[in-house]
């Protein structure tokens, strides 16, 4: 599937691709000839309309409308009603 869209998380490159699925290629190397990075697959995330990233967290919006969000949350930033840091996508409490 093609990239329909890119957002970066801190030195990660978010890509949601044109099936609705998003990974992360880990590390910026991969964007200088030669360099190499790690694609993974973010787990949980299907269905995907949109992606925004921040310094040190993403968030992702469903074709529902259904948003979640993953990364530090030291500042509430997830809007899980926590602040606790997540590695995978957690549900936004609106």
């Amino acid at each position: 599937p093609a990239a329909t869209q890119l957002a970066f998380m801190g030195s990660a490159l978010l890509v949601l691709a044109s099936d609705g699925r998003v990974s992360s290629l880990d590390g910026l190397a991969a964007l200088v000839p030669g360099g190499a990075a790690t694609v993974s697959p973010v787990a949980g995330l299907e269905r995907v309309a949109e992606i925004g990233g921040g310094a040190m967290h993403a968030c992702a919006r469903r074709q529902s409308g259904e948003v979640l969000c993953w990364g530090r949350n030291h500042n509430g930033q997830l809007g899980d009603g926590t602040f606790e840091p997540r590695t995978s996508p957690v549900r936004v409490r609106f």
